[in-house]
């Protein structure tokens, strides 16, 4: 598993697939170490002081999104909202977002979906959901 050094590698590995940029076995391995983590944007899983973290990636947002989400979070924390405890990744021109898993206590997994899967399942097949906040109220 990547571990929070790997960070800029990965992200360099993200954009080349982003471009539609050949990749090598090794950086295809990188990836697909923590399995499909689905989403809007890429995400990665990584090893922080031995604890199993996602990444997810940004780039070409208007403004600094990793920085935001991260405010977000670490507000709804102090606002006493159970919420993920997040760290921001300062990478070569940008940031990204760290995430401690909340879907894991010990070697249990705590079934959870995201937001995305749970607006497509009240679509009618074969439609997108609009993704909105009020939508998933």
């Amino acid at each position: 598993m990547p571990r929070l050094a790997d960070t800029q590698t990965l992200s360099m590995i993200v954009n080349k697939i982003n471009d539609k940029e050949e990749v090598t076995a090794l950086e295809q391995q990188m990836i697909a170490a923590g399995g499909s983590l689905g989403g809007a944007k890429p995400k990665a899983l990584i090893q922080i002081n031995n604890e199993q973290w996602v990444i997810k990636f940004f780039n070409g947002e208007p403004v600094d999104l990793p920085l935001i989400e991260h405010a977000s979070m670490t507000l709804a924390k102090q606002a006493g909202i159970n919420s993920a405890t997040t760290h921001v990744i300062a990478l070569s021109g940008e940031n990204a977002i760290a995430i401690k898993r909340f879907d894991r206590t010990n070697a249990t997994r705590l079934h959870c979906i995201s937001a995305g899967t749970a607006l497509q399942v009240a679509c009618a097949q074969g439609q997108e959901p609009e993704m909105s906040y009020p939508n998933l109220a």
